[in-house]
């Protein structure tokens, strides 16, 4: 199965009418390990043609996503999967410094 992504604004910056920058978050999941990003997109003007009344939420979100991918990459996304499957590998251990302790199942 492929990995979930869920999308959210955080802020949004508007001049003259126009979005000009959005503060995201994304969190990526494999139905096991979940990570995030939070990240910022300013946009070059020429994206966006929609007046500030009229966006919405995914507009944006659909933006940042269509401008950070090249060639069918997500670069954000990327970044995601590539955590996911570190965590995949990753052997979770205790700390050293905190005492084993052992409990019984009764």
């Amino acid at each position: 199965m492929s990995n979930q992504y869920k999308w959210k604004l955080v802020e949004v910056t508007a001049e003259e009418g126009l979005v000009t920058h959005a503060y995201y978050n994304v969190t990526a999941t494999d139905n096991k390990n979940t990570v995030e990003t939070e990240g910022n997109y300013y946009f070059k003007g020429n994206e966006i043609k929609i007046p500030y009344e009229e966006v919405r939420e995914q507009t944006i979100l659909d933006w940042i996503d269509k401008e950070t991918t090249v060639g069918e990459i997500s670069s954000i996304k990327s970044c995601l999967d590539q955590q996911l499957l570190e965590l995949k590998k990753a052997k979770t251990i205790g700390f050293p410094w905190l005492a084993n302790v052992f409990t019984p199942n009764i």
